[in-house]
Formats: structure tokens, sequence, C-alpha cells
């Protein structure tokens, strides 16, 4: 089965989840004009027929009308869990301005 048929088997599951096909990702519609975005992607396995499914959030400055989508966090989904990658020069142009929280840094491993 190809790219394009599997985008299209998942087109109508997250339809009726609440999202959107636009720019080769699924959107969720709720969630467009917001300053965080989630969005659910399909990447095919370059060597064999198997694909990954990522689940990202976005954010994007309330404050700046031109303002255009950074990565935030993104999940890759394997059949049991989610491996979590976030952006690290997100913490870097935020200053480290953050406090520390042993759990969700666990998730975040540097």
């Amino acid at each position: 089965m190809g790219k394009a048929e599997v985008v299209k088997t998942w087109k109508s599951v997250v339809k009726a989840l609440g999202f959107v096909d636009r720019e080769n990702m699924f959107h969720l519609k709720e969630t467009i004009d917001q300053p965080l975005h989630f969005t659910i992607s399909i990447q095919r396995n370059l060597h064999c027929e198997t694909y990954m499914i990522h689940a990202t959030i976005l954010i994007k400055s309330p404050f700046e009308q031109d303002s255009s989508w950074q990565f935030l966090v993104m999940g890759k989904l394997r059949p049991n869990d989610a491996a979590l990658h976030r952006e690290p020069r997100l913490a870097l142009e935020l200053g480290h301005h953050r406090v520390r929280n042993p759990d969700i840094d666990a998730l975040f491993p540097a």
C-alpha cells in the first residue's frame, strides 16, 4: 500500500476526530487559529513498506500578526507508546526561564 492510500485511509478517521488535511498534514481544526496547534503527519519508511505517525504541537507568537509556526514538541507514535522530542532552540530563545520539574524533564532528556 502506497503513502497515498495510507493517507486516504487515515483521512476519514482523523476527519471524524476534527482534523482537516492541509499542507501534507492533518491539522486539528479547533487549534488552527490558536498559539498552540496540534497536527498529525505520516512518513513512509525508506527501507520497508511501513509508516511512522508523528503527532506534533506547533507554537507561534500571539503578539506578532505574521508569526510563523515553530516546532515545539513531536511524538513518534509506536505500537505501545510514543517517543517525544522537543525543539532545543526553544529553550534557548526563551532564556531557560522556566521552573524545573523532574517529571517533565524526564520526558525530554537533553
